[in-house]
């Protein structure tokens, strides 16, 4: 492993605790972002009499990208695995077809939101 790689944990089947790591993950982003800035922050971003309102794209941003397109990568690898244990039915009764077709909506709506942020630090770079 190199510095700076990033390991994420091994999904198999019937392993949720990538999925809920995610959705915690989306969580702590969101609490994040909703915080109120206070009065103190509010004066110190003005320079000559304007705010700086304009986001920079540093440090963090850069390894939030390549956090996201690993996620990204993950959920993708295991949603074409979901997609085709259901396009392909065998004749094992095992199988719960209905909850591989939640699993897989939770997929798709976690890449969509994953999606979304990639695209806003994609664009945020390419401003820089």
């Amino acid at each position: 492993m190199e510095i700076g790689e990033q390991k994420t944990p091994l999904i198999t089947s019937g392993n949720y605790s990538f999925l809920q790591w995610v959705k915690q993950q989306n969580k702590e982003k969101e609490k994040s972002s909703n915080q109120i800035p206070n009065k103190s922050s509010e004066s110190k971003q003005k320079y000559n009499g304007t705010p700086k309102n304009k986001k920079k794209f540093g440090h963090k941003q850069d390894r939030r990208l390549k956090e996201v397109e690993i996620e990204i990568q993950t959920l993708e690898e295991k949603q074409s695995e979901l997609k085709a244990k259901l396009e392909n039915p065998s004749g094992d009764n095992s199988i719960n077809y209905a909850e591989l077709g939640h699993e897989l909506n939770q997929f798709e709506a976690l890449l969509e939101d994953l999606y979304e942020e990639w695209e806003e630090l994609e664009n945020l770079r390419n401003e820089t």
